[in-house]
């Protein structure tokens, strides 16, 4: 089988005849950049949906479910935070402040939301910042209550 030109018309040095495209004699016809042009928007959407996917708004954890929590004297001028089981609270990172005196406790809940922190400087109507980290590390928002002992704990706005 014999080629009816050769394989790489550059390599020749030979003029080769223009294929045809459609339009009229005279009349100036851009290079075919269809194709690049169609790459490059097709590049630009997955590049805009990468963005827009990672940018998605993402819901607010709630806050610590104050029913569930109170806190107990340890010993004159020491606390406890006490959990009682609660499924918001399974196995999540608790932090609470004591806004006052700067002290504060960390501690992980159970797979039943229940814990007990370790004691910490804290007196009646200290105000407490607390709220914990889910076991996928997203943060809870925060809720600010007055340091009551054993009294429902009612949140304030934390400033």
């Amino acid at each position: 089988m014999r080629l009816s030109r050769p394989a790489n018309p550059v390599a020749t040095g030979t003029p080769q005849p223009i294929e045809s495209t459609g339009a009229p004699a005279g009349v100036a016809v851009a290079a075919p950049r269809r194709g690049m042009l169609l790459k490059r928007i097709l590049l630009g959407a997955a590049a805009l949906a990468v963005v827009v996917g990672c940018n998605t708004p993402s819901v607010p954890i709630p806050p610590p479910s104050l029913e569930s929590l109170g806190f107990q004297n340890a010993t004159p001028g020491l606390v406890v935070l006490q959990g009682q089981p609660n499924a918001r609270h399974a196995n999540a990172r608790f932090f609470a402040l004591n806004r006052s005196s700067g002290d504060g406790v960390i501690t992980t809940a159970g797979g039943d939301g229940a814990f007990t922190t370790t004691p910490f400087a804290g007196g009646e109507g200290d105000t407490m910042q607390m709220y914990y980290d889910t076991p996928a590390g997203e943060q809870s928002e925060e809720v600010c209550v007055p340091l009551e002992i054993r009294i429902p704990l009612i949140s304030t706005r934390c400033q």
